[in-house]
């Protein structure tokens, strides 16, 4: 084999073997480069929507507070209708509650926005166990309400009079949908790239506050996962799967707001895996086709190059070879 031949052979090879290792590096780093823009993006919409739904519950935590210090139920002498009228200036300027109720001592429903059920006793429910003990019940207790037959939250709080003696208790109710709705604003823009997420709220034990597909429990398996991530980080995105689909998951757990602690819930975030890596996958394959198209290119237009270098050895090589042979008459234009 010529010199000459060998030496393009090489320039080749060089090129073919630069460019491809060129091209599995792109496409790694490209790869995993676009995979953590999709982890964040599922972290930061995640960790967004649980600081609106944390401030959300934080200003129905102040608003029951404050309304059990309105003077109208603090004082012994106001009548039920003078309660209700001023629960229901609460109620049309808050728009947010879907009732408010004044229970006295002994759970019996004085005054309510609704107009359901006044006069009758209350069932000793979740809230009760805190306003009770003297405590402002923070909205833990979700459950479908008895009288509106909605899942509503509740938040409860006990009414002193001037002396500090409790002389009621007041109750605001507000429709679970609500607070999701709240959190819906949140993901937006997420929901308009992909149709399938799916948001989750759950309570500190696993149960599903809400749900857009699954059953009132987490899975076990599932459950035990994340109480372990939560452990170490209140927030992130891991992969799952569930009935033979994989997602990514993304999680963030209450962290409250000043006074409002929170009540140890978690928002999830489900994405279709294959749907959140889509883009990524398609980048990447472009990456890797145009890669090898560039590879391919350089390569030939080693080829001509080498061939335009190598040209004058060859003519040496072959003036060399008439020489040797006797014939001396060989003229070479060398430039």
């Amino acid at each position: 084999m010529r010199f000459s031949t060998k030496l393009v052979a090489w320039f080749i090879g060089l090129m073919i073997i630069t460019g491809l290792v060129y091209v599995l590096l792109i496409y790694e780093v490209s790869g995993r480069a676009l995979r953590d823009e999709v982890y964040k993006g599922l972290n930061d919409n995640v960790i967004h929507s649980m600081s609106t739904l944390d401030t959300f519950l934080y200003e129905r935590y102040g608003d029951i507070q404050l309304i059990a210090q309105d003077p109208i139920l603090t004082s012994r002498d106001s009548t039920p209708e003078m309660i209700t009228d001023r629960l229901l200036r609460y109620r049309d300027t808050y728009k947010v509650y879907a009732s408010l109720s004044f229970f006295d001592l002994d759970r019996v429903r004085i005054a309510d926005t609704s107009g359901i059920d006044v006069g009758v006793v209350h069932d000793f429910v979740g809230y009760w166990k805190d306003v009770l003990l003297g405590n402002v019940s923070p909205g833990w207790d979700v459950r479908v309400s008895e009288d509106l037959g909605i899942k509503v939250i509740h938040f409860a709080s006990p009414v002193l009079d001037k002396e500090g003696v409790i002389i009621g208790y007041a109750v605001a109710r507000v429709q679970l949908t609500r607070v999701i709705r709240e959190i819906g604003n949140q993901l937006g823009k997420l929901r308009q790239i992909e149709e399938n997420v799916r948001v989750d709220l759950v309570d500190s034990k696993g149960g599903l506050i809400h749900s857009t597909s699954w059953d009132s429990v987490l899975n076990i398996d599932l459950w035990s996962k994340l109480s372990s991530l939560l452990s170490s980080s209140d927030n992130g995105v891991f992969e799952a799967d569930v009935k033979g689909v994989p997602y990514l998951l993304a999680y963030a757990s209450q962290n409250g707001v000043y006074d409002y602690k929170g009540n140890g819930w978690t928002l999830l975030l489900w994405s279709p895996r294959e749907e959140a890596m889509w883009t990524i996958q398609s980048l990447t394959k472009i990456f890797f086709v145009l890669g090898v198209f560039l590879t391919l290119t350089f390569a030939l237009a080693t080829l001509a190059f080498a061939r335009h270098v190598t040209r004058p050895l060859n003519e040496l090589y072959e003036a060399t070879a008439h020489v040797q042979k006797g014939y001396y008459g060989v003229k070479l234009e060398i430039k």
